[in-house]
């Protein structure tokens, strides 16, 4: 019987010493996790890329939106070695080197998304220009190769060729600034590589610097002759004043043509990549589009460069002849610039200019401003780099299904409350002084003070809430009830005074909104769509739990992570902490380290209250 006690007893202090060993070993992770948290809140570079995405972001989101006429999805893909821009003529996505924030650095920003906003306002998009022909005699992209004997690369070459000319120059009629960061952006993006048929990109942008563009053009006439150059001059103004699509594939087809025989080489300034998203309606919304974008060519004399004259009149060297004259400039050297020497340096003199024009922007003065407050502010100071939320969810339908899910989670979390919170307790003979009782006290009555009763907690629940959003690939066509499913967490977390966290993850992690953060509306087209590995969300709940007694994570995926073979969530347990994961609309997927009735799939966001509310129970 001693015996059995004592083996009972011995494998009792076994039991415990292995919890009290494995609680030792979580503590000591999480405090590892804890301190790389805190390094990262310290980095430059992650205050830097929160400050552009809450500071910079959000005023040019304002300006692509106006020159738009509609909400235009805008994402930043940071430290890449130098600016470039897309477009999918209904979102833009910018990549931004790793450099000092400065005028030129903003003005660039700035630059780029108005180019691809001129592009979403005033371009038809390839395809649907060949889909849009007029006698439709080809559709699919061989029958089109097939009839011009190009390739698609070619054509659609020279169509990005065109297109960014009658689109700059249909937005610089609406705006003279806008030309200058166009004109900017033309001579450090467009112009990197220099070739005889540089003028090609040239031809109808009236906004480039007048030197620039004429020494481009004396660089091509050496190489082609003046009347191949005027007929790739006519082909260009064929495309940029059309109002119908049979000129504008005609110029495409032609000066693809040219380039092809010439070897040109395209720009990686910007592309432009057609998925199959973008809608047009019937032929007058088509024929009110091109009407748009198209810019008339300007008479000879009736545009003259800056520093000029349009009137005639005698040359200063009087009574030299025509010819004379013309022999002299060419031995001068005026007017030629036809070496790659001499084209570069007008192309520095030039950018030095024009940067300086557009730098008088008072848009990016402030812009500057709002980064250096961004910068300062705290709520930037965070350990994973902030994700844009300035893309609107605006349906009605969506905000009402947010609304019940946050008026049911908050029923839950008041209800709660209610049971355990204080009550004010009236005739009592300390506290705080109940000025009507006192006025109409009796004589000898000393109970004119309320008080908080004993027991109670005003701090009900005393619970943090980090949420943790699948933003990958493979979850690309929930990305609306993601959203509105952050939203309505987020929104009754704060309405209930719980800190809430809500996090994106894909092949890394990303903010959405940190616990300080009062969102107003539900943010749609925010999911970066790449892997699918939560360990840098995960590393980073330590610094979540805001010095409450209960933590609770909830997860929402597909279950489908990449690299968690020999990974487990039992790295992340603590006593404190519950998780629970949804699977939205996905059967369930068995994740290492959790018990199975922590996993629960889901068909309706309405769900979640009733499968997090026993973990609501467990913080009271």
């Amino acid at each position: 019987m001693r015996s059995a006690t004592r083996e009972a007893r011995r494998t009792e202090r076994q039991t415990r010493r292995t919890s009290e060993r494995a609680l030792r070993e979580q503590q000591d992770r999480a405090r590892q996790r804890l301190g790389e948290v805190r390094q990262r809140v310290e980095d430059v570079d992650m205050r830097r890329h929160n400050a552009i995405i809450t500071g910079v972001l959000p005023r040019i989101q304002g300006a692509v939106d106006s020159w738009c006429r509609k909400q235009v999805p805008m994402r930043m893909q940071m430290h890449e070695h130098h600016f470039t821009a897309m477009t999918d003529f209904t979102s833009i996505m910018i990549a931004i080197p790793q450099e000092q924030v400065s005028m030129d650095f903003l003005g660039d920003l700035r630059g780029l998304a108005y180019h691809e906003a001129g592009h979403i306002r005033k371009t038809l998009p390839y395809p649907k220009l060949v889909e849009a022909m007029t006698d439709e005699v080809v559709q699919t992209p061989a029958e089109v190769e097939k009839a011009t004997g190009l390739s698609q690369r070619d054509l659609h070459h020279a169509w990005n060729m065109l297109e960014d000319q009658r689109m700059e120059t249909s937005m610089v009629v609406d705006s003279k600034n806008v030309g200058r960061y166009y004109n900017v952006i033309v001579l450090t993006h467009v112009l990197r590589t220099l070739t005889p048929q540089s003028y090609c990109w040239l031809m109808a942008r009236e906004h480039v610097d007048t030197d620039v563009v004429e020494g481009a053009r004396d660089m091509m006439v050496d190489v082609h002759g003046e009347a191949e150059v005027e007929r790739i001059e006519d082909l260009v103004w064929q495309y940029v004043e059309a109002t119908t699509v049979g000129p504008m594939w005609d110029a495409v087809v032609q000066l693809a043509r040219f380039l092809d025989a010439n070897r040109v080489p395209s720009t990686e300034m910007d592309t432009h990549e057609f998925d199959g998203e973008w809608e047009l309606g019937d032929l007058d919304d088509l024929r009110e589009l091109l009407e748009e974008g198209a810019t008339p060519r300007p008479e000879p004399g009736e545009s003259a460069p800056e520093g000029t004259s349009d009137e005639e009149g005698e040359s200063e060297n009087e009574g030299e002849s025509k010819s004379d004259q013309a022999s002299r400039e060419e031995q001068e050297g005026e007017g030629a610039g036809t070496t790659p020497g001499t084209f570069k340096q007008r192309i520095k003199d030039a950018l030095e200019q024009a940067v300086e024009e557009r730098n008088r922007d008072k848009n990016l003065t402030n812009d500057m401003r709002s980064f250096n407050e961004a910068l300062q502010d705290v709520r930037n100071h965070t350990p994973l780099p902030r994700l844009p939320t300035t893309f609107r969810n605006t349906s009605t339908t969506d905000m009402a299904e947010a609304v019940r899910v946050n008026r049911s989670l908050r029923l839950l979390m008041e209800a709660a409350r209610a049971e355990h919170a204080p009550s004010w307790q009236g005739e009592q003979r300390t506290g705080i002084l109940d000025v009507m009782r006192y006025k109409t006290r009796q004589p000898g009555d000393m109970k004119f003070f309320r008080n908080i009763a004993e027991g109670g907690d005003m701090h009900m629940p005393n619970l943090s809430v980090s949420v943790l959003l699948d933003g990958s690939g493979s979850m690309v066509s929930h990305v609306t009830k993601l959203g509105v499913a952050a939203y309505a967490i987020k929104s009754a977390c704060d309405a209930c005074d719980v800190p809430c966290t809500v996090t994106v993850f894909d092949s890394k992690a990303h903010l959405l909104w940190d616990a300080e953060d009062r969102p107003l509306d539900i943010p749609d087209e925010f999911c970066p769509l790449g892997g699918t590995d939560p360990t840098y969300a995960l590393d980073v709940i330590e610094s979540q739990m805001h010095d409450k007694a209960r933590h609770l994570v909830i997860i929402m995926t597909d279950g489908a992570w990449s690299g968690w073979q020999h990974k487990s969530l039992a790295n992340y347990q603590y006593p404190s902490r519950d998780m629970v994961v949804l699977f939205w609309n996905t059967p369930i997927r068995r994740i290492p380290g959790l018990d199975q009735t922590t996993h629960a799939q889901i068909d309706s966001l309405m769900e979640i209250p009733h499968l997090v509310r026993r973990y609501l129970v467990q913080s009271m």
